[in-house]
Parts: structure tokens; C-alpha cells; sequence
């Protein structure tokens, strides 16, 4: 263990999680729960009873009793499962038995699929930013169209108005006209060019 407090000491230290979990995997009291791989094909420790191992051992390490969280951490650094005939193991090139230095290399690895995601996310985002622009572009000649035939359509009107007020003005006249004539009919009737004697 004081390597791992000489490591502790410069700037290339292995995390809390790390340190804790070799102390656990090399801890004498728990080895009849999770223990160093003897096989040759199968690097790594051993969970041998998982149930056991979260209630007892992993609260004196970590401040749960939760085993798949404790699984989704070492996922988190990058340990992979491997079949073992004597329970779950799980392994990591830099996580091996005796060799403390090695525990600075294993860091938590950035999750490639959120990572991925963020960037469709992001991708998708701006696609519609872009879709929304041009929407917008759409929609402010569409406007500006009918703003101008709506301009066009008042001018017609007000063209129509003054030519039915021309009309109106000009019905009156003969209105007034044919009145005047018809007055004038009644008070000289033409003569029929016929003579009484």
C-alpha cells in the first residue's frame, strides 16, 4: 500500500475509486467474496457472491450497497466482463495483481455513445435551426407578396372608388338633366305642326 501513497504523491495518481477497489480486491477479509483470478485466460478478480459483497464489504469502501452501481464504475473505467467458471470477473490490461503503479493508467473512460449522441443531437439541432431559418426566409417573402398585393389591391380599389364616383357624378348630371328637360317638356310641349281653324 505505499505505493500506492508514493503514487498518491505525484501528479499521474490513480483516482479514489481505483485505489479503493485494489484495497478491496486485495482485502484478506473479503477474499471468500471477491478475490484475484488464478487463471492464466482470465486476468482480473473475481466477484464470488455478489448479494454478500454489497451488504458487508462494498459499504466499507464505497458509500453504497448497491452492486450494479459498483459495476456500472468499473464499466465507467473501462473493466470488462469475462467468464469465469467461479463467478463474475471482470478485468482491465492496467488492473493486476501486485503491481499498484500500474493503477494511475486506468482512467474513466468518456462514453462514446453519449458522446455520439450529443453530436446527433447537436447535428439535429442545427439542421433545424437552419430549417427553421429558411422557414423564416419563406415566410418573410410570403409576407412581403402579399403586403404587396395587398398595396396593389388597395390602389385598384381606389381606383375603382374615384371611377364609381365619376360614374355617380355623371348619373346625376343627366339625372339633373333629363329632370330640367322634363320640366321643360311640361311647361312648352312641342308643337305637332297640326293647325286648328
Amino acid at each position: 500500500m505505499n505505493v500506492i501513497r508514493q503514487n498518491e504523491q505525484n501528479d499521474n495518481t490513480p483516482t479514489t475509486f481505483i485505489v479503493k477497489l485494489f484495497e478491496l480486491v486485495n482485502d484478506e477479509k473479503s477474499k471468500d467474496l471477491i478475490c484475484w483470478s488464478r487463471e492464466q485466460n482470465r486476468p482480473g478478480f473475481v466477484v464470488l457472491e455478489s448479494v454478500q459483497l454489497a451488504s458487508t464489504v462494498i459499504p466499507r469502501f464505497f458509500k453504497h450497497s448497491n452492486f450494479s452501481s459498483f459495476v456500472r464504475q468499473l464499466n465507467i473505467y473501462g473493466f470488462h466482463k469475462v467468464d469465469h467458471p467461479l463467478g463474475q470477473c471482470f478485468h482491465h490490461p492496467f488492473f493486476k495483481e501486485g503491481h499498484p503503479e500500474l493503477l494511475c493508467k486506468i482512467r474513466r473512460q468518456q462514453p462514446k455513445r453519449a458522446e455520439a449522441e450529443n453530436a446527433e443531437m447537436y447535428r439535429s439541432l442545427l439542421q433545424r435551426l437552419e430549417d427553421l431559418q429558411k422557414e423564416s426566409v419563406s415566410t418573410t417573402n410570403q409576407l412581403q407578396q402579399l403586403n404587396n398585393m395587398l398595396f396593389s389591391l388597395k390602389l385598384r380599389i381606389d381606383e375603382m372608388e374615384e371611377q364609381m364616383q365619376g360614374m355617380t357624378e355623371c348619373l346625376y348630371f343627366i339625372n339633373q338633366d333629363e329632370n330640367r328637360y322634363g320640366q321643360q317638356q311640361k311647361r312648352n310641349p312641342p308643337s305637332t305642326g297640326i293647325t286648328w281653324n
